[in-house]
């Protein structure tokens, strides 16, 4: 939508029941102009248009952040974040930011999920983060033990860190031991869903998460989802 648009009347056409067979909303995704953001500041209605756009919005892109200072940059994350909690935000430079974290958000394909584990370590090892165009790392969790629904989706709610813009995974759940749910985190957005039965597969857990390069905590995230076993 352009830059003037009010974003409430567009989010709630996609969530309109009329339509719920029809569209599929994805995700949000709010671009903030680095160098632009503050122009009209004394306009308080276009101030709080401005904030109404970034509310609605799963996932911002704080974008032309090459354009200005990192002070600058901080007074955006600080006005944004005393106003509207949990959003997450990704710095970018011309809109550069991985597909995989804007796009295929509100459908997880879990069979896809699998044909791209590459198998290293046990079912219980925790990976070290990989590198994604070294802006972005990709970090992963797998264990063979269940976790608690309960205990998952209050952890990621409230003590998931800002610099994690994506989380999905299979999930083996103690409350449901024979069902696979599914993970899906994005911005402030978070959906646990029931798949399907594990059948003859194995059951186990397998989570990956992205986030900012070097803003990843290994260990911290490890002790977050162990925090969650059953």
């Amino acid at each position: 939508a352009s830059g003037v648009a009010d974003p409430e009347g567009v989010v709630m056409t996609f969530l309109s029941s009329k339509y719920e067979q029809l569209l599929r909303l994805d995700s949000i995704t709010c671009i903030v102009d680095a160098e632009a953001v503050f122009t009209h500041g004394d306009n308080e209605t276009l101030n709080m248009l401005k904030l109404r756009q970034v509310g609605f919005a799963d996932l911002v892109v704080l974008n032309k952040v090459d354009l200005v200072g990192p002070e600058h940059v901080e007074v955006i994350h600080n006005w944004i974040g005393q106003c509207l909690n949990r959003v997450r935000i990704v710095e970018a430079t011309h809109c550069d930011v991985p597909l995989e974290i804007l796009l295929s958000v509100g459908r997880f394909d879990a069979a896809n999920m699998e044909k791209q584990d590459d198998g290293r370590g046990d079912l219980d090892g925790r990976r070290e983060p990989v590198s994604t165009k070294g802006v972005f790392e990709r970090w992963s969790y797998e264990t063979d033990r269940s976790l608690s629904l309960d205990a998952l989706r209050e952890m990621v709610r409230r003590q998931l860190p800002g610099s994690v813009y994506r989380c999905k995974g299979i999930i083996y759940t103690a409350d449901s031991p024979e069902k696979r749910f599914t993970l899906q985190v994005v911005g402030r957005r978070t959906e646990v869903k029931e798949l399907d039965d594990w059948g003859e597969r194995t059951p186990r857990t397998r989570i990956v998460a992205i986030g900012g390069s070097g803003e990843i905590d290994p260990q911290a995230l490890t002790e977050m989802f162990d925090g969650c076993l059953s």
